[in-house]
């Protein structure tokens, strides 16, 4: 398998989890999760962006602000208890509250959590955090 985040200890293995990914030519983020290996949901996200997939969001910003040109980081953001999807999505909410992505449609965006304040994200997971 790929590894996307090229860092010590990859996450690329990691499940449930909550990350971002930056487009690199203008900075601007994208919020998702995933209950895969997170390596496999950013093969998906790849897999959009040759293929020019009208469906996928960051494919859209790609095609629209940068002629198809690549050029995204990856950052995970927290996780989730294995298995727990209700807390996979009430992280993302968080992360959207706390990092507003630009590049998410306004339709993924719905899942933000209102009376969750965004610095406190580390509390609420308390160790949950990816380095």
């Amino acid at each position: 398998m790929t590894c996307y985040c090229h860092r010590e200890e990859c996450v690329c293995d990691w499940v449930f989890v909550v990350y971002t990914i930056m487009c690199k030519k203008c900075g601007d983020l994208y919020v998702g999760k995933t209950s895969q290996r997170l390596g496999t949901r950013l093969s998906q996200h790849y897999r959009s962006l040759r293929n020019d997939d009208n469906s996928s969001a960051i494919s859209a910003h790609a095609r629209e602000c940068h002629n198809l040109q690549e050029g995204y980081s990856l950052y995970a953001v927290s996780g989730a208890p294995v298995g727990n999807q209700s807390i996979l999505s009430m992280a993302e909410g968080i992360a959207m509250n706390k990092y507003n992505p630009q590049i998410n449609r306004k339709f993924e965006r719905h899942a933000q959590l209102e009376g969750h304040a965004a610095d406190g994200i580390d509390a609420f997971f308390r160790g949950r955090r990816c380095p």
